[in-house]
Order: structure tokens, then C-alpha cells, then sequence
């Protein structure tokens, strides 16, 4: 009769005895462990955004208990943005972008190479980590005019940026790199306006807009302005609104259309101000906007007034 021992995991057992004359026998035994599992129910890796495809995520482990069976890997998730390894490792495929997806979650099975195979799932938590970026303008370079008899504060162009590190753009801080006594702007706005450009007539000026995040990154932009001198104060129409000042000026584009509609002209706002000022309820009401405006008829400078005549 054959004598049986125990043997290790997975060893394969081939014993014969042959005792007294008697017959024989040979017996092969295969055990195995079926209990295949991660050695973690879960897993949290961490990655930073915008690295390059094939960036190291973590690795993730299985086991069988023994080494006699292979375990090989694949993503049940997100295979358009990771990949795993034969051992294990997660890589990423693609560039990640925090403001687009914060966290990724992924299912990871393990299978084994005994029949009928065996497999175990585990989580993968993938949070991708923001690195600041700097700020980019809309637009590489901004072209505009102004008139010669502008005065100061007169609107001239509005850049604007964007922080792709947040969806609020307020804490982007405008500035003209090397500073220019003719204009200035609005370091909150990126409102390009008027210091004076008096004695500017026929000059073209190009410059440069800084717009800079919290953290200290920038970028810039050009600015290139003509400042037309063939214009006087003479050529200059007042008219009177009753619109609140604020509310005239964010809307100049649409009252000089409105308005070169009407005359049959190309009109151009110089300015927009009040015509009262702070005080009682009375006069506050009273208070009306003064908007100054050239017409032209081609390239020739017209009052309405005189054309009315």
C-alpha cells in the first residue's frame, strides 16, 4: 500500500512503495492555493499634472500564495489613460490636467495561470495634483487707436488674460513692463488708457502688458496704438444721456455703432463722463453722462451740427 506525506504548496508528490511483494502504486497529488488577493483592498497614488506620457503612477501587487503561478495585470478602467505592467506598475498615457479632472478611479484585476484561472479586483485611487501654470492672453498682440485730444483716462483697450490654475481670473494683476508716461492700465482690468498723448499726433506706439498670477508667473502681450492728430477740440461733438456713466461706458461699442447709424458717419467716443457729482438724492438724480464723440464722412472730420446746417 502506498505511505502518503504531506508535501508544501503546490509541490508535485510522486511516491512508491514496494514492501513484502506486494503490488504497488503511484500516486501524483497537485496542490495548489486558489486564494488569490492584493495584498491591499485599495490603493491611493498621487500625480502631477501635465507630465509627459509613460509617468510612474505606483504599483499594485497580487498574490497566490505560492510562486508557482504567474499573475499578469490589466485595467478593467480609464485604458485610454493608463496602462499597467506585467509586475504591476501604472504609467500614464496621456498628459492629465487638474482643472479638467481631479480624481481618476480605477478598477485593476489580477489573474492567474492555473485552470480554470482565478482573479481578484482591487481600487486604485489616482488623485493628479495641480502645478502652477502661468497665465496666457488671449490674443498675442492688440492693436488700437486714440485721438491726440483724448484726455486723460480715456479708454483705449482692454487686454485680457487668463490663470489656467483657476476658473477666477481675478487675481491676475495687469502692469506695462517698463512703465509709459502716455498710458497706463488698470492693473485689475487690463485697461489700457489714456495719460496724455497731447503732443502724440501721427506717432505710433507699441508696448507691452504684463499680466501676473498670485504665485508670481506672467506672461505679456504687445499692444501697438496709433494716436491719430488730425483731429482738434473743434471737430469734437458733446451729446447728453440719461444713463447711469458706468453703464455708457461698457456699452461704447454698441452706442457708436448706434450712433454712426443715425448720422450716416463713422463715429469714434473720446470720452464718457458725469456732468454732476456726489451729493443729495436730488442731485444725484439730476446728474447726466457727457459723451464726446468725433464723426467722420471718409477721412474728414465732421460736426453734426454744421452738417445739419
Amino acid at each position: 500500500m502506498a505511505n502518503l506525506r504531506s508535501a508544501p504548496q503546490g509541490e508535485v508528490i510522486k511516491h512508491s512503495t514496494e514492501e513484502r511483494g506486494e503490488k504497488t502504486a503511484r500516486v501524483v497529488v497537485n496542490i495548489k492555493n486558489a486564494s488569490l488577493a492584493f495584498l491591499s483592498s485599495s490603493y491611493n497614488f498621487s500625480l502631477k499634472e501635465n507630465q509627459n506620457s509613460g509617468a510612474f503612477v505606483g504599483q499594485v501587487r497580487a498574490s497566490a500564495g505560492n510562486d508557482m503561478y504567474e499573475i499578469s495585470y490589466k485595467l478593467r478602467t480609464h485604458k485610454d489613460l493608463f496602462s499597467i505592467d506585467s509586475d504591476g506598475t501604472i504609467v500614464s498615457t496621456k498628459e492629465l490636467d487638474k482643472e479638467e479632472q481631479e480624481w481618476y478611479f480605477l478598477d485593476v484585476e489580477a489573474v492567474t495561470t492555473w485552470t480554470p484561472p482565478t482573479s481578484a479586483v482591487a481600487t486604485v485611487r489616482i488623485q493628479v495634483e495641480d502645478v502652477n501654470e502661468p497665465p496666457a492672453f488671449s490674443s498675442d498682440d492688440y492693436e488700437a487707436s486714440v485721438f491726440s485730444i483724448a484726455p486723460y483716462k480715456t479708454p483705449v483697450i482692454q487686454v485680457k488674460a487668463s490663470d489656467p490654475d483657476v476658473r477666477d481670473n481675478s487675481d491676475l494683476v495687469y502692469s506695462l513692463s517698463g512703465g509709459n508716461s502716455s498710458f497706463d492700465v488698470e492693473p485689475t482690468s487690463g485697461l489700457l488708457y489714456v495719460v496724455s498723448v497731447a503732443d502724440l499726433g501721427g506717432i505710433n506706439i507699441t508696448m507691452e502688458v504684463k499680466a501676473t498670477d498670485p504665485e508670481g508667473l506672467s506672461a505679456t502681450t504687445t499692444v501697438k496704438v496709433v494716436v491719430q492728430g488730425s483731429v482738434t477740440s473743434s471737430d469734437v461733438t458733446i451729446i447728453s444721456l440719461n444713463k447711469p456713466e458706468n453703464l455708457v461706458e461698457q456699452n461704447i461699442p454698441d452706442l457708436e455703432q448706434a450712433l454712426g447709424k443715425a448720422l450716416g458717419w463713422t463715429v469714434n467716443i473720446i470720452q464718457v463722463s458725469s456732468s454732476g457729482g456726489e451729493g443729495s438724492r436730488m442731485l444725484r438724480e439730476s446728474v447726466k453722462t457727457l459723451v464726446s464723440f468725433v464723426a467722420f464722412d471718409g477721412d474728414k472730420a465732421v460736426k453734426p451740427q454744421d452738417a445739419a446746417k
